[in-house]
């Protein structure tokens, strides 16, 4: 699922001491130089982390229907969702944004670690407060 692209989360700082998290997603073999670029400021990021355990969560225990998404959107236009298309079939779970909504489909174990990169880097972000 997401091995056709490298995705990159990265803290930054911009002007008027804004900071955050940046989220990169680019193709890997295919068109290297295409990029997408999302961006969660620090303010926002509590609040991403408790819809990301939200949407982890989501399964076929919480709904009667055989096809279901839970997502969440951030103000800087990233969006994650778990989902699943066909009845029995897998649970997947997808990362989008950035102006041209590039999505990456990803295993449940990768979306769980991708949460754990964001705890991370916010943790990171509070050091150098």
């Amino acid at each position: 699922m997401g091995n056709s692209y490298r995705k990159r989360l990265h803290t930054y700082h911009g002007p008027c001491n804004s900071r955050g998290l940046r989220a990169r997603r680019c193709y890997r073999e295919t068109h290297p130089a295409q990029e997408s670029k999302s961006y969660v400021d620090y303010e926002e990021i509590d609040a991403v982390i408790k819809a990301w355990d939200r949407v982890a969560r989501t399964d076929d225990t919480i709904t009667k229907l055989n096809n279901f998404q839970s997502s969440y959107r951030t103000k800087g236009n990233l969006e994650i969702a778990v989902f699943r298309q066909t009845s029995g079939g897998a649970i997947a779970a997808a990362v989008s944004g950035g102006c041209d909504q590039v999505r990456v489909f990803l295993s449940l174990d990768e979306f769980i670690k991708l949460r754990w990169m964001i705890v991370q880097a916010k943790a990171r972000l509070d050091e150098i407060k």
